[in-house]
């Protein structure tokens, strides 16, 4: 009976590691999720988002004059890199498993999408400028993901109209 009660309490301690273990991640990577959300609102990042949405509505309409404008400018491409940094690195800790995707998806879910389709052009010209195929690559991926997510979570029409 002994025996019984001691294997009983190492099986208890065991899962309570892997408990402890499991609420430490989660709680982690809840707190690193409301960083980028606290980091994407703040101030500075409002700024940036201002000049990237302005630059992006702007004339000219068409990508080359926005580039262009891009190489005419290069206090408003480093708002651009910098605005899609974040993105990429918002991108990378999403898709390694370091961030909550339950809070990133409640709150990036529309943003990471968006902002990956209106970038596209300044993502390709990069990659053609540097040779790196790669270059913000983890930005894409997760917004892609996000979106095939958002997809699957959306309820089958009832074929009338809901």
């Amino acid at each position: 009976m002994v025996d019984f009660l001691d294997w009983m309490l190492k099986i208890v301690g065991v899962f309570g590691v892997f408990l402890g273990l499991f609420l430490t991640k989660r709680h982690f990577g809840i707190v690193r999720a409301a960083q980028f959300a606290e980091r994407f609102n703040s101030p500075q990042m409002f700024q940036v988002r201002r000049i990237v949405d302005r630059w992006l509505n702007e004339p000219p309409d068409d990508e080359v004059g926005k580039l262009n404008r891009l190489r005419e400018d290069g206090e408003l491409e480093a708002n651009i890199r910098l605005f899609a940094n974040v993105f990429q690195e918002l991108g990378a800790s999403f898709r390694a498993g370091y961030l909550s995707r339950e809070y990133v998806r409640m709150t990036f879910d529309f943003l990471l999408p968006y902002y990956w389709k209106r970038l596209a052009f300044y993502v390709k010209w990069c990659r053609d400028r540097t040779g790196n195929r790669n270059m913000y690559r983890a930005f894409g991926l997760a917004a892609e993901q996000l979106e095939r997510e958002a997809v699957l979570r959306q309820p089958q029409s009832q074929g009338d109209g809901t």
